[in-house]
């Protein structure tokens, strides 16, 4: 599966686990990112956007890898 923007894959990633029945909220889910639910829904929504260096973090949370980082 290819995403044309950060914003897409988070989307997708957060509502996985929703799905998945394991009681996850955007405040739990922001916070492997040192994030505010708050702020996460904003960056969802398209009212703020990622900076770089915390794109990188978000990858490392996810255990990308540089490649998949950068992409």
């Amino acid at each position: 599966l290819y995403y044309k923007d950060s914003r897409s894959f988070l989307h997708d990633r957060f509502f996985a686990e929703k799905n998945q029945g394991q009681g996850i909220t955007l405040a739990k889910f922001s916070k492997r990112f040192h994030m505010s639910g708050s702020m996460f829904k904003m960056i969802l929504d398209g009212e703020r956007n990622l900076s770089i260096p915390k794109c990188h973090e978000i990858g490392s949370a996810f255990r990308m890898n540089f490649h998949e980082q950068e992409y």
